[in-house]
Parts: C-alpha cells; sequence; structure tokens
C-alpha cells in the first residue's frame, strides 16, 4: 500500500430518500476504540482531524447562509471552522 488514510467519511443511509444529512460521530484514525459522538465536545478529537474536518471542502458562505455539500456543511460546523472574507477580513 502506497499510503495511509487519516479521516474517512461515511455517508449511505438516506442518501436516496433525504437532501441532507445528519452527523452522528467521528472516530480519530488515531484512535479507532472510540467514536466521538455529535452531542461531545469537538476538542476530543485530534487536531489533525479537526483541521482536515474545517478546511477539506467547498462550503461558502453566501446571504448569511452556508453553502455546499451538506455532508461538508456538517462537518465544517461540528469542527468549530470558520470561514473569512479574504476582500475585508470579515469572519463568518
Amino acid at each position: 500500500m502506497g499510503g495511509s488514510v487519516d479521516t474517512i467519511c461515511f455517508d449511505k443511509t438516506g442518501t436516496l430518500t433525504e437532501d441532507k444529512i445528519v452527523l452522528k460521530g467521528v472516530i480519530d484514525a488515531r484512535d479507532f476504540s472510540k467514536m466521538i459522538l455529535k452531542n461531545e465536545p469537538s476538542s476530543l478529537l485530534s487536531r489533525d482531524a479537526l483541521d482536515c474536518m474545517s478546511v477539506c471542502h467547498s462550503v461558502i458562505y453566501l446571504k448569511n447562509k452556508l453553502l455546499g455539500d451538506p455532508m461538508e456543511i456538517e462537518m465544517f460546523q461540528y469542527s468549530g471552522g470558520t470561514l473569512i472574507n479574504q476582500n475585508s477580513d470579515e469572519q463568518f
């Protein structure tokens, strides 16, 4: 194997019947023994996992609303990430 996977996000149930996704939990690749549930603080995850969840996406902020893939929006919101308007340094 040429590399390894650090983060995996699964989306199976409801894909064909719903237009949204609900994050249930996250398993950090550095500790497969425990799932961090959505109602638990994201600070229980490694910084690497949170960074990946907050930046590896195509989420944008438009007209006071996050837009993008529903899975990416859920991950971004859970990670506590912020978007910065490069033209004004305004944070969302």
